[in-house]
């Protein structure tokens, strides 16, 4: 008998795959079931969740997410378009991601900013989506982009000249560490330059970006 669901998972991602033709209220409820036998396994990890099989609405994807909080300890961290190809990408995003120390937290913004929005945190934070032109980050801590940036960012923003910006792709309007802002046309080079997801860090009186996978 086919499996309405199949999940799978490795340290960074939990895969969904769904049975295309069932009805969502047996895809939920094979989910329930799924999740009661398999909770202890997944302790309380840090995760992206990516879907397949079926296309939920926003309603529908919610009622996943609550499932897994009510029946689980996985936090997830995102939503994604996840496969093989962009592991290396994703994974690097979510190590940054997970690995801010507890004792400084982070805001999570889900979705993107777009123009004449302005973010601004005292903590570290982690933008969902883009930070489009026109649109601004502001953080003491780091600040990580799972998405694209085009906007301005300024981390480090309490005179932490050890913070850093990490996106999937780099070319921001400006780009501020500390008090120390980057060369536009500089930055946005480099950023051409590098495949994949790039950092931005302060070395000596400057902002360099390099790539975060080695």
């Amino acid at each position: 008998m086919k499996s309405l669901v199949v999940i799978k998972s490795n340290k960074y991602c939990l895969e969904l795959h769904m049975d295309a033709d069932a009805s969502f209220d047996k895809i939920l409820e094979a989910l329930h079931n799924k999740f009661l036998d398999s909770a202890r396994f997944f302790g309380n990890a840090k995760m992206a969740l990516a879907f397949y099989g079926r296309i939920l609405g926003d309603e529908e994807e919610q009622q996943v997410l609550q499932l897994i909080t009510d029946l689980t300890q996985i936090e997830i961290i995102c939503v994604l378009n996840y496969s093989g190809e962009n592991e290396p990408y994703w994974k690097s995003l979510l190590e940054h991601s997970t690995s801010i120390p507890q004792k400084q937290d982070a805001q999570i913004y889900r979705g993107s900013l777009g123009r004449h929005q302005t973010l601004e945190s005292t903590l570290s934070v982690i933008v969902l989506g883009d930070v489009e032109l026109g649109a601004k980050v502001i953080a003491d801590g780091n600040v990580i982009i799972v998405g694209t940036l085009r906007g301005a960012v300024h981390a480090g923003a309490s005179g932490d000249l050890s913070a850093y910006v990490v996106a999937l792709t780099m070319q921001p309007k400006q780009l501020k560490i500390g008090e120390i802002e980057a060369k536009r046309q500089i930055i946005y080079q480099e950023g051409l330059s590098i495949q994949g997801p790039k950092i931005a860090v302060v070395d000596g009186h400057r902002i360099y970006v390099d790539p975060l996978i080695e």
